[in-house]
């Protein structure tokens, strides 16, 4: 069974509630014109088309609206709509930012994906990610904002056994890593909402992209879904003064939110509530850029 469903259907499913949530605090203004309008009508047909014509709900609206139990005063009741009215809309809110910042990180690495690879640091990184990766036999590999594929190209050549999967928004990357390790199954996914089994991944990895997650939260406890007890996960981050902007020739748009892991305690503090321990960490410079790579065990 996979975890929860990708952000764009999330805002589809909120986006229709307040669909019905607009028909009902409509139809509570003149609760008296809606009773009246079921009571003459034969049937149940009858009342939908009768609130249809009356208010201009659609079908699924009009449904809604001739199953409202007037169990309290219709004041209450309308209170209570309009609370739930604004609740959904400050998360409409929440999940369209979420999703532009997805689209911006998609066309940012849509437009470095034929380059990426040139960077040394990148292929530097990928490599001491991999020397972290336990003796997995053929156990499963999910990396995270995979990019290009360069840190399951790494474990690849250092873990000959292992199954790897990648995710990643892009796919400018996807299309290079595919080529470059055609054994690998890549896909397009959300992070937090990953098309893997509950409990079923021996390793993650997420290199270089914390900082672009748009929903962290829920991509952690996705990422502890995943992870059978006692899996590890590698994540690899900018240390202080580091990972600014990135080819700011390209498509920009979205939020780097480095300064919520740039050191060991942070990263502890970003995962404690969501079932991963630190286990070790190390410090590194590469390319001029200050790097921190930790792995995180999870527990329970």
């Amino acid at each position: 069974m996979y975890g929860p469903p990708p952000l764009a259907e999330r805002i589809r499913q909120v986006e229709d509630r307040l669909h019905v949530i607009s028909a009902l605090a409509t139809a509570l203004e003149d609760p008296v014109a809606v009773l009246q309008l079921v009571l003459d009508s034969a049937d149940e047909d009858g009342a939908n088309a009768a609130l249809r014509d009356h208010f201009g709900f659609d079908i699924v609206q009009a449904r809604a609206v001739a199953d409202l139990q007037f169990r309290q005063t219709s004041g209450r009741q309308r209170a209570a709509v309009l609370q739930e009215r604004e609740l959904h809309l400050s998360l409409l809110t929440d999940l369209r930012q979420a999703q532009a910042q997805q689209q911006a990180v998609a066309a940012h690495y849509d437009a470095r994906a034929a380059t990426y690879d040139a960077s040394g640091m990148h292929r530097d990184l990928a490599a001491l990610v991999a020397e972290r990766a336990p003796d997995l036999g053929d156990g499963l590999v999910v990396d995270v904002a995979t990019g290009t594929g360069l840190v399951l190209r790494a474990i690849a050549t250092r873990r000959p056994e292992a199954r790897l999967v990648g995710v990643d928004l892009s796919p400018g990357m996807l299309a290079v890593a595919r080529t470059a390790l055609p054994r690998a199954q890549f896909v397009q996914a959300d992070a937090a909402a990953l098309p893997v089994a509950g409990e079923s991944v021996d390793l993650m990895t997420c290199v270089t992209a914390l900082h672009l997650l748009a929903e962290p939260e829920l991509a952690f406890d996705e990422w502890a879904r995943v992870l059978r007890p006692g899996g590890r996960l590698v994540t690899a981050t900018f240390g202080a003064d580091t990972g600014g902007p990135a080819r700011p020739d390209l498509p920009q748009g979205f939020a780097r939110r480095h300064e919520d892991y740039r050191t060991p305690e942070q990263v502890r503090r970003a995962f404690r509530d969501h079932w991963f321990a630190l286990e070790s960490h190390t410090e590194h410079e590469l390319q001029g850029d200050r790097l921190l790579v930790c792995v995180l065990r999870r527990v329970g």
